[in-house]
């Protein structure tokens, strides 16, 4: 703005009213040229990012409890007819090769050991799955 037109605003409405009208321009100005936000873009973006928080927190096999005091552990990966991958039917994991039955053992064994490690695996596998939908 040329000195005079400022000068102009100032003495007719007030130097509150013009600092009003430059700020207003600014904000347009930053607007128009320089941010884009897309709500639902953001939204997508979080929903994936958890998706892949739980996956990484999941531990793919469930922990079933017997009589006689003792736990069955199964697997949660399976393979759908004519595919090479395996899915883990819980979180949606997707391995291009079949799962290593010896790491199996040794998570199973480890959560076994430690049920606080389990219930804390799952608490946090729930929390990230639920943010995910």
């Amino acid at each position: 703005m040329s000195d005079s037109v400022s000068k102009l605003l100032i003495e007719k409405c007030g130097v509150a009213f013009f600092l009003v009208v430059i700020l207003a321009l600014a904000i347009i100005a930053i607007l128009h040229f320089g941010v884009k936000f897309d709500i639902n873009e953001f939204i997508e973006s979080r929903k994936k990012r958890h998706r892949k928080l739980a996956q990484s927190y999941c531990p793919h096999m469930d922990l079933i409890p017997r009589r006689d005091n003792s736990f069955q552990v199964n697997s949660l990966f399976y393979t759908p007819f004519g595919t090479p991958n395996w899915f883990c039917s819980r979180c949606g994991a997707v391995l291009p090769y079949e799962p290593d039955q010896e790491k199996i053992k040794a998570k199973a064994t480890y959560y076994l050991n430690h049920p606080k490690a389990y219930k804390k695996a799952m608490r946090k596998y729930n929390k990230h799955a639920k943010k995910s939908l």
